[in-house]
């Protein structure tokens, strides 16, 4: 299985912090946020992780080299469009299955083995354990499928996490949906509205459920402090940047 991290954003809410640097390599008690996501990414399952970088980007290519040949780092030139165009860029280099997620999330490891543990087909990791806000991604389910994946859901049944598995057996599936996204909501689509079509389509996403185990997102200012508290006091995140 591959993952592909999408990190190609301006992170303009976080400004000035990312005036000139992309907001996966923002620091987090002293390290990128790059290296708390690769580390949730050590897994037996996860055999190559394809980081789809686009402003500063050859500041992340520069960073990235510590990590080894198991990171390839794809460029978008359009990073200042929606995510769905990074989706684009990544998927001429999938061969197989694959983990979706943002480049702006930090997941404990256990959330990574179990959401490959539970997922079939096409999947999205959701939660239930929190308040959901107005600029929190929504999930309404209709018979165990995702119907309904947006913000703006009054309704809705959980959260969701910011990863999407697709089996191998999907793939042409999802890339035709990626394609369709594209064509029908135009260049500044995110990446969920793909889910959204195919829900629409009738492909019956499904959602597993990783609630109890915690996550942080940065998109404001107030996010990274509470990330620096969050990884501060929670073994769980720490312990995803090697021992040195």
């Amino acid at each position: 299985m591959q993952a592909v991290l999408l990190a190609a954003g301006m992170g303009i809410r976080l400004r000035p912090y990312t005036e000139e640097l992309p907001k996966t390599l923002l620091e987090v008690q002293g390290r990128p946020v790059v290296d708390y996501i690769l580390g949730s990414l050590d897994v037996p399952q996860i055999e190559e992780v394809l980081v789809v970088g686009g402003f500063e980007f050859p500041r992340l290519v520069a960073h990235l080299e510590c990590h080894g040949g198991r990171v390839r780092p794809i460029e978008n030139t359009d990073y200042r469009v929606g995510s769905v165009r990074t989706v684009e860029k990544a998927l001429p280099f999938v061969q197989g299955s694959f983990l979706l997620l943002n480049g702006d999330h930090i997941h404990p490891r256990e959330m990574i083995r179990r959401f490959i543990a539970g997922a079939e087909g096409i999947a999205c990791a959701c939660d239930r354990d929190r308040e959901l806000g107005a600029d929190d991604m929504k999930i309404r389910l209709r018979g165990g499928a995702v119907h309904r994946i947006d913000k703006q859901l009054t309704e809705f049944d959980c959260g969701y996490i910011g990863m999407t598995i697709c089996h191998a057996e999907q793939l042409e599936t999802y890339r035709a949906y990626a394609a369709r996204t594209l064509e029908s909501r135009g260049e500044a689509a995110n990446v969920e509205a793909i889910v959204q079509e195919l829900a629409d389509g009738g492909e019956r996403p499904t959602a597993v459920d990783l609630s109890g185990l915690g996550w942080v997102e940065l998109d404001t200012e107030d996010d990274l402090r509470n990330a620096n508290l969050q990884v501060r006091d929670n073994p769980n995140l720490r312990a995803l940047l090697p021992i040195e």
